[in-house]
């Protein structure tokens, strides 16, 4: 992320586009050393951690969001209990109703 950083103009948009931790395909490939979360991007955000952002030198989350797959009743199931709350859904419902990816679009901020 700090490389990304230091390459990006301010104010460019930066699309993160990986695995959910509940998510089969976290798993199944090997290079995946980290499983994230929905917040994970919260240590990059320069106002929600202003003395802990990983050296990345700051970013603002414009958007995060889960993507699920296509079954009809599991799927919507689980988008419905991450739409009303995510921390729930994360904490009690995550692997229940495994999400497919997360999404999180950032700002650069220099």
């Amino acid at each position: 992320m700090a490389e990304v950083h230091r390459i990006a103009q301010p104010g460019a948009e930066v699309l993160i586009v990986t695995p959910h931790f509940s998510s089969p395909d976290s798993y199944t490939d090997p290079t995946h050393l980290f499983h994230l979360a929905v917040h994970s991007f919260d240590y990059f955000e320069r106002d929600s951690f202003e003395d802990f952002t990983y050296h990345a030198g700051g970013f603002r989350i414009l958007q995060r969001r889960l993507t699920f797959g296509g079954n009809f009743l599991l799927d919507n199931l689980g988008r419905m209990f991450a739409a009303i709350s995510v921390d729930f859904y994360e904490k009690h419902l995550a692997w229940v109703f495994p999400a497919r990816n997360i999404i999180c679009r950032l700002s650069v901020l220099k």
